[in-house]
């Protein structure tokens, strides 16, 4: 009976062999998923083309674990190229490469608008609340509210 092993376990005196007997069956959770994985991407790596091998992968893992998981797909091509020196892997590391220097230069575009955008309304700020000076202590505000509704320096110059 298993109950009376538990009831000698909880004993103080066996408190080692109660901590022993967890890390044993940590250890041996961890290498049975770690045997999982890699039949899992065994088969996947064997698969006949690169599509039915992340089908394997997604059937196994799930997609979820793709996406959040980069490294599975990473060892997947890697393991996949060194084995059967697939051209399809390296098409698509070239895709990966060209979608994020374009996603790179695009970040940078949209903060160097952005930056020059904020300059700008700032430099038309400050031309504002010098013309509005002479209105007293609601010029900021005054000045504040003509920027947000989209007025510019030449309107600004046009007027002082």
């Amino acid at each position: 009976d298993g109950g009376a092993i538990h009831e000698l376990l909880e004993k103080k005196k066996y408190a080692f062999v109660k901590q022993e007997v967890r890390r044993k069956t940590f250890r041996w959770q961890v290498r049975y998923v770690m045997r999982q994985v890699r039949e899992t991407m065994r088969q996947a790596v064997d698969a006949a083309t690169y599509g039915e091998g992340m089908h394997v992968l997604v059937a196994k893992f799930g997609t979820s674990a793709l996406v959040n998981v980069p490294a599975i797909t990473y060892h997947f091509m890697r393991l996949r190229e060194e084995r059967k020196n697939d051209p399809e892997v390296r098409v698509i590391r070239l895709f990966k490469k060209i979608r994020n220097r374009a996603a790179f230069r695009d970040a940078v575009n949209r903060n160097v608008f952005r930056k020059r955008r904020i300059k700008n309304l700032r430099e038309v700020l400050v031309e504002t609340r010098l013309f509005l000076k002479p209105l007293g202590e609601n010029a900021f505000g005054y000045a504040e509210t003509l920027v947000a509704h989209g007025i510019t320096k030449a309107v600004v110059k046009e007027f002082s």
